[in-house]
C-alpha cells in the first residue's frame, strides 16, 4: 500500500538524515573549537580562506558528499542543512535537518553550539501509536471546548 511505503520512507529519511547530522555536528565541532572568540566569517558571510581550507580535507569529501551537505549562509550561527531521499515502494520523500555547529556575534566565531538532539531510531509502530494518540487528544480536546461553548476556553 502506498501509505504504508510512504510513511516507512519518511522514517527512514528522517532517521538517515539525523544519522548524518550527528555525525556531521560530531566532525565540525572540532574544527571549529579552535576558532572560538576569534573571526570565522567575512562580511559578505562566507567562511575564511584558514577555516575553509580545514572543510575541504578528502576525509571530509569522503565522509559527507556534496549533495548531502550545505553551509547556510547565516548572520547569527554557523549552520549546514543534511539532505536524504528516499526511494522505497511507490513512495519517494526526501528530508532535511538544520545543524547548528555554532554561534555568530558579528563575523566572531562566539560559542559552540550544542550537540545535534535529533532521533535516529523512529519506527513505523511507533509514529503510528503516536498519530493514534494525538487524534485521540484532539477529538478530546474539541469536546472540552465544545462543552465550553457560553464561557469560552480562557
Amino acid at each position: 500500500m502506498e501509505i504504508e511505503d510512504r510513511l516507512r520512507a519518511k522514517i527512514e529519511a528522517v532517521n538517515k538524515a539525523n544519522k548524518l547530522a550527528h555525525q556531521l555536528y560530531e566532525t565540525l565541532v572540532p574544527i571549529f573549537t579552535p576558532f572560538v572568540g576569534l573571526k570565522v566569517i567575512t562580511v559578505d558571510g562566507d567562511l575564511l580562506t584558514k577555516v575553509q581550507k580545514l572543510l575541504v580535507s578528502p576525509v571530509l569529501r569522503r565522509a559527507f558528499p556534496g549533495e548531502n551537505t550545505n553551509r547556510i549562509k547565516s548572520a547569527y550561527a554557523i549552520k549546514w542543512v543534511v539532505s536524504v531521499s528516499v526511494n522505497l515502494g511507490n513512495a519517494s520523500v526526501s528530508h532535511s535537518e538544520s545543524v547548528a555547529i555554532g554561534e555568530l556575534d558579528g563575523q566572531t566565531l562566539s560559542r559552540i553550539s550544542p550537540p545535534f538532539e535529533g532521533r535516529t531510531d523512529w519506527t513505523p509502530e511507533e509514529v503510528v501509536s503516536g498519530r493514534v494518540k494525538a487524534y485521540r487528544a484532539k477529538r478530546e480536546y474539541k469536546a472540552i471546548v465544545q462543552s465550553l461553548y457560553p464561557f469560552g476556553e480562557g
